[in-house]
């Protein structure tokens, strides 16, 4: 199933799938659905690892600008994830 998008994402895929009209249209929704739930789950995947590169030496000693760099690519991440409506 599509277990990585989130509940905005599901509704939208839902929505484009059900308004499709032809079989081939609903085969491409369907494809394009699972591409997004891989990048998806790739996503939840570099978040989850955080706290992982939070102690590793490469991060630690890094430059702030990077470190917040970082930080906040994790927390935009976040909001993604947890995006519940649009």
């Amino acid at each position: 199933g599509l277990t990585s998008l989130n509940p905005a994402q599901i509704t939208a895929e839902k929505q484009l799938i059900n308004q499709a009209t032809t079989r081939t249209d609903v085969a491409q929704k369907l494809a394009a659905a699972k591409e997004l739930n891989n990048a998806m789950k790739t996503l939840r995947d570099g978040i989850h690892n955080k706290d992982d590169v939070h102690q590793q030496s490469n991060y630690f000693n890094e430059d702030e600008q990077p470190k917040q760099n970082y930080d906040t690519a994790i927390q935009s991440g976040q909001e993604i994830i947890n995006k519940s409506q649009d």
